[in-house]
């Protein structure tokens, strides 16, 4: 799609009373954006101007899909840093046995 929309379009946000085109030539419009970067679904390259309306869902699927890796990311750590306390908890572990104390290693 081109930077400028085509003639025939209207806009949604008038009740398609007034045209996208005109809209956007005149400086009138702030919702028509050069989106660009991967594809959240398909991990495309992509690089398209439209109405942000009209990119919302992919915007917020791209959102998603950064905090799940986020939250991924926060979880590996977790359990890294639990594996480690185990680990160490290991070396220092006592044993009560016959009223004495046995060190573990």
């Amino acid at each position: 799609m081109d930077a400028i929309p085509p003639k025939d379009l209207g806009c949604h946000r008038t009740g398609f009373e007034k045209n996208c085109h005109d809209l956007v030539v005149n400086q009138r419009c702030r919702r028509w954006f050069l989106i660009e970067g991967k594809h959240p679904v398909d991990g495309t390259d992509m690089k398209s101007w439209d109405c942000l309306d009209n990119h919302t869902v992919m915007l917020q699927l791209d959102m998603l899909r950064k905090l799940q890796n986020g939250f991924d990311g926060v979880q590996k750590a977790t359990e890294s840093q639990r594996n480690e306390i185990v680990k160490r908890m290991d070396h220092q572990v006592s044993i009560h046995h016959n009223g004495r104390f046995i060190e573990q290693r």
